[in-house]
């Protein structure tokens, strides 16, 4: 697959809607494949094609999920989310705050 890896992407190279198009397909990806992928924290798990699409490599650590009880499911899945939502966080600041969900003071 043409592109580079996220950690070899400059910044400025990764467009809006790289991240919610990301987030989209991890979440497709947990709903009809049941496969969780627990390795997304290393960036160069993550491909930024030469159009600008996300694509995920090195499925190593991959576990299905099929299997699994519906709340420990929940919890892996939300491990793949959480490492993608620290690139996003990392790479794309400005955007995330904007679109990230406002919590309420305790």
């Amino acid at each position: 697959m043409p592109g580079l890896t996220l950690r070899r992407t400059a910044k400025a190279a990764i467009g809006p809607d790289y991240f919610p198009l990301l987030e989209r397909e991890l979440r497709e990806m947990h709903g009809s494949a049941r496969l969780v992928h627990l390795d997304l924290r290393n960036a160069d798990n993550i491909l930024v094609g030469d159009d600008g699409t996300p694509s995920l490599l090195d499925f190593q650590s991959c576990l299905g999920t099929r299997w699994l009880p519906p709340p420990l499911r929940r919890f892996v899945e939300r491990i793949d989310l959480a490492a993608i939502y620290k690139h996003w966080a990392r790479r794309s600041p400005r955007r995330w705050e904007r679109n990230a969900p406002r919590r309420s003071p305790a």
